[in-house]
């Protein structure tokens, strides 16, 4: 599909509510979509390296949080009022019943593969708007993770990177050392 640029008229931005109203009536039934400053954004297709990150991270953040933390995976995240982002991962604080969509995490992580940009862009000013504490980008060209810490003034004030084989003690759980071979695919095999 090809974008429309419109000259000098006001484009009317989606908010959250009517997303939700519009997701509720079925109308994204055949597409993966999420909603990025009120406007709806297509989501990529999943590569292998993806796939290997979300499975194994899963199983391991799962074992690793239990009764800690609720470990929501590729589910929607109530960032802002014109903000519905589904991140690969958002660790939040567990409740109990139905609840409605979270609008707070102690940890968010993307796998970003051709969306690398907009995640380290649009979703991490998103991110850090919404004060989440920590946001985890896990770059799969480059086979590493960047680590975004302090929000403040709508960016994350502090950025690292590890490769494949450190480990992470995040913000919220500084008890806990996460293994970066669970989330980081290994090196792909010479051809």
């Amino acid at each position: 599909m090809q974008a429309i640029e419109f000259a000098q008229e006001p484009i009317r931005r989606l908010r959250r509510v009517e997303y939700e109203q519009l997701a509720a009536l079925g109308v994204f039934d055949d597409e993966r979509v999420e909603l990025l400053e009120g406007v709806i954004t297509g989501m990529s297709p999943q590569g292998p390296e993806h796939q290997w990150s979300i499975v194994t991270a899963t199983e391991y953040l799962i074992r690793l949080l239990a009764g800690r933390a609720q470990v929501r995976a590729q589910l929607p995240l109530g960032v802002a009022e014109d903000s519905e982002p589904e991140p690969d991962f958002a660790i939040v604080i567990p409740t109990v019943g139905l609840t409605g969509t979270p609008t707070a995490a102690l940890l968010v992580i993307e796998v970003s593969d051709s969306t690398v940009r907009r995640d380290r862009d649009i979703k991490a000013a998103l991110y850090a708007r919404a004060s989440v504490p920590e946001y985890w980008l896990i770059d799969v060209p480059r086979r590493v993770l960047e680590v975004r810490t302090r929000p403040a003034g709508g960016s994350y004030t502090r950025l690292e990177t590890f490769e494949r084989e450190a480990k992470v003690r995040p913000v919220s759980f500084p008890d806990l050392e996460f293994d970066l071979a669970f989330f980081i695919p290994p090196p792909r095999a010479a051809s």
